[in-house]
């Protein structure tokens, strides 16, 4: 590690920590949004392009040298964390080597651990920041006119994406599953999320060949829907939720707490420090408890259609299996059945944890703060502008299946130039963008 070294982070309280962590090295708070995407945020070429927002940070940012160690919690590259690759422009021709230290504890000596083994940025973790960042202004001109046009704001596509979410949550859908016995496999899209029909789907005739995924041991329940375990026991307001957790990540009593699911992001599953206090939060106290097993995945195909069962045999013997494949040859049965409307937290996070997706809460509290949704007790519902501004997305030509696709290609992005420039080209091309706009 290069002796001359700067930590960079994005948040005053966040500074404070890592400066008490760390008294020898220098500490640095930097508004992110010293530099930011030109209008429209790109060249002819869909080149990213920039501009300086604030000179005086800019100028502070382009004197560092040596090691610049930009140090946050590993959120998703969904969230609004622009920190790292401002960092990687701002100081790409400069005498200086920008590191990325995800900082999943805040403990001291797990602080410590981060910095040390700071590393380049992942390429694939940028270009995959950056294609939201373009897409989403991409999308943004397309849909920002007719929400103005109606007095609304404009809160992002993954809030369009909860918005479309709940409203879907509001109608009975239909679910298709294979029957070994008493094992379950749902049917899923391309990407692992379970699939839900509007109508009843019809049962499919033919023959299914299946393939043994993955067998390996594993926790139960699942450590990466931790947050959506503690939402399904929770009817607190979704902004106190998110203050609670971030509270005792800021506290070092817990890991990040907000990861986005199954996305390989750089995250980790939600774990208690083993030095907790006697008073353990009462966020903290709703992760349930979980058993050592070992995990059977399989799939089983057809040209048209995937199922997938997840089955798990618990180490301690006494423990009777969960979604146990059956021991004899029993007869394949399709079912169809019929899920209720369910606008509850709890219905919203078992839907996400079945589109392997944890409740992004920063999207949902925008909602609520812009009057798009309301929220009493663990109940949603959609208010009047927050259906005005599905009637506007869905209007210019952003439908839920579009949305929902484009959200899990930003997660396969590889670190190349073909896959940014792919993308961002559909994109485009879906949204009739022009440069002449």
């Amino acid at each position: 590690m290069d002796p001359n070294r700067t930590i960079v982070s994005d948040r005053g309280d966040l500074v404070r920590i890592l400066r008490c962590a760390l008294p020898e090295i220098n500490v640095m708070e930097v508004d992110p949004r010293f530099i930011d995407l030109k209008d429209p945020g790109f060249d002819r070429d869909f080149v990213p392009e920039f501009d300086i927002k604030n000179p005086k940070v800019h100028r502070q940012v382009k004197e560092l040298t040596g090691h610049v160690i930009c140090a946050l919690p590993p959120r998703s590259p969904s969230s609004t964390d622009s920190l790292l690759y401002h960092l990687v422009y701002a100081l790409k021709d400069r005498p200086a080597r920008v590191l990325h230290a995800p900082l999943h504890n805040l403990t001291p000596q797990d602080i410590r651990a981060a910095i040390e083994g700071a590393q380049d940025p992942d390429p694939w973790l940028l270009a995959s920041m950056l294609t939201r960042r373009v897409a989403e202004r991409i999308i943004g001109k397309c849909i920002v006119p007719p929400l103005r046009q109606q007095q609304l704001a404009y809160t992002g596509l993954l809030s369009v994406f909860y918005l479309y979410q709940i409203e879907a949550l509001a109608h009975p859908v239909w679910q298709r599953r294979l029957l070994f016995g008493t094992c379950e496999a749902p049917e899923i899209d391309p990407y692992g999320g379970v699939l839900y029909f509007t109508k009843k789907p019809g049962t499919p005739a033919d023959k299914f060949s299946m393939e043994e995924l993955t067998q390996a041991d594993a926790e139960y329940p699942d450590p990466r829907y931790r947050l959506n375990q503690i939402l399904t026991v929770s009817n607190e307001p979704v902004g106190a939720i998110a203050a609670d957790l971030e509270n005792a990540y800021m506290s070092g009593l817990c890991s990040w707490p907000l990861t986005y699911g199954a996305e390989p992001y750089g995250q980790k599953p939600l774990t208690l420090n083993a030095s907790l206090p006697r008073e353990v939060p009462q966020i903290l106290r709703r992760l349930p408890a979980t058993i050592a097993t070992e995990k059977v995945i399989r799939a089983y195909q057809h040209p048209k259609y995937l199922f997938r069962s997840h089955s798990y045999y618990p180490q301690d013997k006494t423990v009777a299996p969960i979604n146990k494949i059956p021991d004899e040859r029993v007869r394949v049965r399709i079912e169809e059945i019929q899920i209720k409307p369910d606008l509850s937290l709890r219905g919203l996070a078992e839907r996400m944890t079945a589109l392997r997706l944890n409740v992004d809460l920063g999207s949902i509290i925008k909602l609520t703060n812009n009057e798009f949704l309301t929220q009493k007790g663990d109940q949603f519902s959609l208010t009047p502008k927050g259906c005005q501004v599905l009637e506007c997305v869905e209007q210019a030509g952003i439908d839920y299946p579009f949305l929902y696709l484009l959200l899990r290609v930003f997660e396969e992005v590889q670190a190349d130039a073909d896959s940014y420039d792919r993308i961002v080209r559909e994109v485009a091309n879906r949204t009739n963008f022009s440069f002449s706009t």
